[in-house]
Parts: structure tokens; C-alpha cells; sequence
């Protein structure tokens, strides 16, 4: 699956192409309607809930199961708040405190870990 320096080969990118497709296929289908805003706001989310776990942005740390279970937690908190009928702005609203924590104290590990060596 790799060429010779590390570089992941261009069956990698038609993959995620195909596979991204069919999230944007699925997503429409599901409301009925398509926009270029749907989904705007998965990303940060997708990072959230990796870091979440301890993965790190600067890399080197984490796996598969880790992001599993971060991504678990993140989508369990907006279905309690669903659940709840907490209004779509606090959601939004608790989401971004939560993105802002993560990524302070994922700074703020590294700053230490560098002091420390």
C-alpha cells in the first residue's frame, strides 16, 4: 500500500473520494435535500473527539479503538442533548467549549512534555 519513500498511493485518495461520495450520497438521501453546508461542522467535531482520547495534533499518539471510543463519546453527549431538548445553539455552543478545552490542554501537555525533556 506504500511506495518506496512513504507515500501513500493514489488508490488511497480514490478510496476516500468514493467512500466520502457515498457519506455525501447518504447524507442527502437522509434530509431529503442537498446543500453545500450540510456537514460543514463534522470536521472540528471528527477532531474533537479524536483529541478527546489523548491522540495529539501534533501526531504519534493514539489508534484506532482510542478514536472509536472518543468519537462514541462526543456523539453520546449530542444525543443526551438532543434527548434533553437543549436548543441547537447551546448544543453548538457546548460543543465549541468543549473543542476549545481539548485543544488548550492538548497544547498545554506538549508545552509540558517539552519542558520536561
Amino acid at each position: 500500500m506504500l511506495v518506496n519513500n512513504g507515500t501513500p498511493i493514489w488508490a488511497a485518495f480514490v478510496i476516500s473520494g468514493v467512500v466520502s461520495t457515498l457519506a455525501g450520497v447518504l447524507l442527502a438521501s437522509r434530509m431529503n435535500t442537498g446543500s453545500s453546508v450540510y456537514g460543514d461542522t463534522t470536521g472540528m467535531l471528527v477532531n474533537c473527539g479524536v483529541v478527546i482520547v489523548g491522540t495529539s495534533f501534533a501526531g504519534g499518539v493514539g489508534g484506532m479503538v482510542e478514536s472509536f471510543i472518543g468519537l462514541f463519546v462526543i456523539q453520546l453527549l449530542t444525543n443526551c442533548m438532543n434527548q434533553l431538548g437543549v436548543d441547537s445553539y447551546y448544543q453548538k455552543l457546548c460543543e465549541g467549549i468543549l473543542i476549545v478545552i481539548i485543544i488548550a490542554s492538548d497544547c498545554f501537555g506538549r508545552k509540558l512534555k517539552q519542558e520536561r525533556v
